[in-house]
């Protein structure tokens, strides 16, 4: 009896060390389970989130026209692009530089759709006479304009380098007006061309028989807003000048604002006036250009700027020299970098005003830089400043906004140290710093209103797309403008849901599909004259819970399919520990 007793309590043990063991199979099964189900949750949210990639195919064996936005993101060496205006090829050399070689395909552009292509940026040749550096853009355009083909010649002695062009001006949703075209290249003997991304280069040619001259040939431009063929420059009356004239062919979307390239003409002793004069409702421009005259043994060399950007709208007009000077003589050809440096403001002097500030900005920014566009220093508005009593009005707000588009500085300007006022300024500085910086530095620069409006609304966006947030200025400048209005948004892609955080609520919405902003809009409301807001837009993460997963014909949530999954396993784990246990107890009654 006391040996079945004891084989009693020891069968017990044992069953109890199985039921363990068991029961740890079982925890393992489930963790191992339920790590399964987090894999299927992590590559349903992959399977998302590549939905709303927008790079598109890197693979740059053989890219097709939408692809060529990304071709240089590749880590592939050797690229050919075909398009329905040309083909390419391109090596990149050690050093980061692209050798090509270009083919038109047509004599003008077939346009498919009402949407295309590349434009050239930057061209580069050495003293081997190839062509070392090819940069473009990427640009999806609407039909603008044609200007069919064109003839870039230089000619020097018995060297000459001719590239015969396509050009197409474009109208984008952003950046305006953008020339497109494509190049055949014959010889090129050693000179520089450049063409920057953000003007509008045109033929130029540059003979040496009684001396040198450039011509810049006319245009048209088809936009009910703008004179057609204007021209500007005029014919110098010497015969060994220099004779420019020059088409507009840089506008924005809306054609309210534009650049003209431009120069003048030029003789011995005197000084060059170059005449700029487009719509006479937004822009003239008057600018003396002085050049410098040496004599040496080499005979008389005339230096002067030789590209003038004259950026028109509203009432004001900023020129700027452009990158280089031409120095010429009568028996050489010779190019000097220049850096580029403001050479006169014209127009309405006074931007030290809160408007005026924001005025200058936009006319500026279609063809500098943000930095250089931010270039006022904003005398009137420390005085604008001060005359506030509420530093949390919204006509400080509505101030010190207006500022973020110059170079104001708080810090100097004399404000009393601990003074509200101070204390905001800094903090709009800090806003400046932290969360807009980013976005007006290095994003994309997207007019929402045709310019500054004394009597309306007007403001800009800035879209980052690395960082893939935007920002939103947003003024509303007299009480006899609409209380409301609809914002284009871009920048954003159509399938990605976006974030809204309207600093002083003027947006009602917190989130909002891409789709829908491209196609709608954002509705803005400002219930007085004098108010501003700013708006950031930003990707919304992703909301597991929103994911709907097709199975069985059936629409199920992600959380649905988790928790049947979890429901499947727990139930096959204890069947499975169940037949183990089964299966070990009826083998050790067997064995006893």
């Amino acid at each position: 009896m006391r040996r079945y007793t004891d084989f009693g309590k020891r069968k017990n043990i044992k069953s109890l060390y199985r039921r363990i063991y068991a029961f740890a199979l079982l925890v393992v099964y489930l963790s191992v389970g339920f790590a399964y189900v987090d894999s299927i949750r992590t590559f349903a949210e992959t399977i998302v989130e590549s939905d709303n990639l927008q790079d598109g195919n890197e693979k740059g064996d053989n890219l097709t026209q939408t692809e060529l936005s990304v071709f240089h993101r590749s880590e592939k060496r050797d690229f050919t692009i075909e398009s329905d205006f040309m083909s390419a090829s391109f090596y990149v050399t050690d050093n980061g530089s692209v050798i090509t070689g270009l083919k038109n395909n047509s004599s003008e552009f077939e346009w498919i759709d009402g949407k295309s292509v590349a434009a050239l940026v930057d061209v580069y040749y050495d003293d081997k006479n190839a062509l070392k550096e090819f940069g473009w853009k990427y640009y999806g355009c609407y039909e603008y304009a044609n200007l069919k083909k064109l003839i870039f010649e230089f000619k020097s002695g018995d060297n000459k380098f001719i590239c015969r062009q396509n050009w197409q001006i474009c109208k984008t949703d952003s950046d305006g007006a953008v020339i497109v075209m494509s190049f055949e290249i014959e010889h090129s003997e050693k000179t520089e061309i450049r063409l920057p991304e953000r003007f509008s280069a045109v033929n130029m040619q540059l003979k040496s028989d009684v001396g040198y001259y450039m011509q810049y040939l006319n245009g048209t431009i088809k936009d009910e807003t703008v004179e057609k063929n204007n021209t500007i420059g005029f014919k110098s009356g010497n015969g060994n000048g220099f004779e420019m004239s020059v088409p507009l062919l840089y506008f924005n979307a809306a054609g309210t604002h534009g650049i003209a390239l431009g120069g003048g003409s030029f003789s011995p002793g005197k000084t060059a006036v170059l005449n700029a004069r487009a719509n006479a409702k937004t822009f003239v421009c008057d600018m003396d250009f002085a050049y410098n005259v040496t004599t040496n043994g080499n005979g008389t060399v005339y230096s002067y700027p030789s590209f003038f950007a004259a950026i028109y709208g509203g009432n004001n007009s900023v020129g700027k020299n452009f990158i280089k000077n031409w120095n010429v003589s009568d028996s050489e050809y010779k190019d000097e970098s220049l850096p580029l440096t403001y050479e006169k403001v014209v127009g309405k002097a006074d931007f030290g005003s809160v408007e005026e500030t924001r005025n200058s900005f936009f006319n500026m920014m279609f063809c500098f830089s943000v930095s250089d566009a931010r270039q006022n220093k904003c005398e009137k508005i420390r005085d604008e400043l001060l005359k506030c009593e509420d530093s949390n009005s919204a006509i400080y707000k509505y101030i010190l906004r207006s500022a973020i588009f110059s170079e104001f500085d708080y810090k100097t300007v004399g404000l009393a140290d601990g003074s509200p006022i101070k204390k905001s300024a800094a903090e709009h500085d800090e806003l400046y710093r932290n969360s807009l910086a980013s976005a007006m530095l290095n994003g994309r620069q997207y007019p929402i209103f045709p310019g500054y409006s004394k009597d309306g609304w007007d403001g800009i966006e800035f879209y980052d797309t690395v960082n893939k947030k935007g920002v939103i200025f947003a003024f509303r400048n007299s009480e006899e403008s609409d209380t409301q209005k609809v914002i284009a948004v871009q920048g954003v892609s159509e399938d990605i849901e976006y974030k809204v955080i309207s600093l002083d609520g003027s947006v009602n919405i917190e989130k909002i599909q891409g789709a829908e902003l491209l196609a709608g809009g954002l509705n803005v409301t400002m219930k007085n004259g004098g108010l501003s807001d700013i708006i950031f837009i930003e990707e919304a993460e992703i909301d597991f819970a929103d994911v709907k997963i097709l199975l069985f014909g059936n629409e199920l949530s992600s959380l649905e399919i988790i928790a049947i999954a979890a429901v499947l396993i727990l139930l096959i784990g204890i069947v499975i520990t169940a037949i183990i246990v089964n299966a070990q107890d009826e083998y050790k009654e067997k064995k006893f």
